[in-house]
C-alpha cells in the first residue's frame, strides 16, 4: 500500500542481547576476557605461607615445608560464556632472601599481573624485624632490575605502573615519605591468636612496626590466624581480590586491641607515632615469658612428681630394712 510503512520485523531475544552487547563501549580489558594474575608468597620458613595457601584454596590439608619453590594456581570460572580465569601461584621456602628464585616468579612477562605477599609469624617476633629488612629490600631491588630491564627494550610497561601507582597516592599526605611501590604488596601477620598471650607494650611495639613497614612500602597489612575465623574471611577477600579482581576490603581496622586490617592508602604516619630503632632484643625475651614460664611450670610438675616418688622409695627401701632386723 502505497505511502505506508511495512511493519517492523519482531527481534528475538537473541538478537537483542547481541545488539546491547555491539553497542557497548570496547575496552582493552573486556570484562568478556579471561583473567590471568600472580600470586608470590615470600617470608621466613613455617612462618604459615603454605597454610595462608591452603585456606584461600579451601584445602584441608596438612602443610608440609617448602624447600625451594612450590606452583600451584586458582582457578574460576565465570558468566554465561563459562570464562575461565587463573591465578597462579608461588611459594618461595627457605631463606627469606632467595633473590635468585625471585627471577623465577617475578618476570619481565608477568610483571603487571603481580601481587606479592611477604609473611611474618606473630608468635616468633624474634624474625619479623630480619623478615622485613631483609626481604623488602631484596624485592624492590628486584623489582627496579626487572623494570629497568624493560624500559631499557623500549618497553612503555613500567611507565605505565610507576604513574599507575604513584596516581593512588597524589593526594596522600605521606606521599614523599613513602617508596611506593609499582606492584602491589601485603605483609600477612599471622598466629594472631598466639600474639595476644603478649603484654599490651609489646603488642603496641609490634603492631606499631608492622604498619610503618606496610604503610613506608606503600602494602596493605592483614593479621589473622586459623582459629579466628573473622580473619580468615577478610583474608580470603583480600587474595581473591588480587587473584580475580574481585571487590576488596573497603574498611580498614586501626585499633590494636583487635587484629589490625589496613588497606594501602589509608594509614597516615602520624597516627602510627614514633617506631623503636633499636633492637628488641629484652622485649622479645618478655614476648616469649608466656611460653617459658608454661615449660617451666611443666617441668617444675614433672620435677616435683619424681622427687615425691624417689622420697616414697627411699622410705619404703627403709622401712623394709627395719623389718629385716
Amino acid at each position: 500500500m502505497e505511502g505506508s510503512e511495512a511493519p517492523a520485523a519482531k527481534k528475538d531475544i537473541f538478537q537483542l542481547i547481541k545488539e546491547a552487547h555491539s553497542s557497548k563501549p570496547k575496552s582493552s580489558e573486556s570484562n568478556y576476557d579471561p583473567i590471568e594474575t600472580h600470586l608470590v608468597f615470600l617470608g621466613a620458613p613455617r612462618s604459615g605461607k603454605t597454610s595462608v595457601i591452603l585456606r584461600f584454596l579451601d584445602r584441608d590439608e596438612t602443610p608440609s615445608p617448602t624447600l625451594a619453590l612450590d606452583y600451584t594456581f586458582a582457578r574460576r570460572t565465570r558468566g554465561i560464556n563459562n570464562i575461565k580465569d587463573v591465578a597462579h601461584i608461588w611459594e618461595l621456602g627457605g631463606a627469606t632472601s632467595s633473590t635468585p628464585l625471585l627471577r623465577v616468579p617475578i618476570n619481565e612477562q608477568n610483571l603487571h599481573l603481580l601481587s606479592v605477599f611477604i609473611v611474618v609469624d606473630l608468635s616468633k617476633p624474634h624474625q619479623t624485624q630480619n623478615t622485613l629488612n631483609t626481604v623488602l629490600p631484596s624485592l624492590l631491588d628486584h623489582i627496579r632490575t626487572t623494570m629497568s630491564g624493560l624500559a631499557a627494550r623500549g618497553s612503555k610497561r613500567p611507565k605505565a605502573l610507576t604513574q599507575h601507582s604513584l596516581k593512588k597516592w597524589e593526594s596522600h599526605p605521606d606521599k614523599d615519605k613513602i617508596t611506593i611501590s609499582p606492584i602491589q604488596l601485603t605483609i600477612i601477620a599471622t598466629n594472631y591468636d598466639k600474639f595476644l598471650n603478649a603484654e599490651p607494650s609489646l603488642r603496641k611495639t609490634l603492631s606499631t612496626l608492622l604498619r610503618y613497614s606496610a604503610h613506608t612500602h606503600s602494602a596493605s597489612l592483614l593479621f589473622t590466624s586459623l582459629q579466628h575465623p573473622p580473619t580468615l574471611q577478610k583474608l580470603r577477600t583480600h587474595l581473591s581480590q588480587h587473584a580475580f579482581r574481585t571487590n576488596g576490603l573497603k574498611h580498614s581496622v586501626f585499633d590494636m586491641n583487635k587484629p589490625l586490617c589496613i588497606v594501602a592508602g589509608q594509614d597516615l604516619l602520624s597516627n602510627i607515632g614514633p617506631v623503636p630503632k633499636k633492637p628488641f632484643k629484652f622485649e622479645w625475651e618478655k614476648y616469649t615469658e608466656y611460653e617459658v614460664d608454661r615449660a617451666r611450670a611443666q617441668k617444675d610438675e614433672e620435677l616435683e612428681r619424681l622427687r615425691e616418688l624417689n622420697v616414697r622409695k627411699a622410705k619404703e627401701k627403709k622401712e623394709r630394712k627395719q623389718e629385716r632386723k
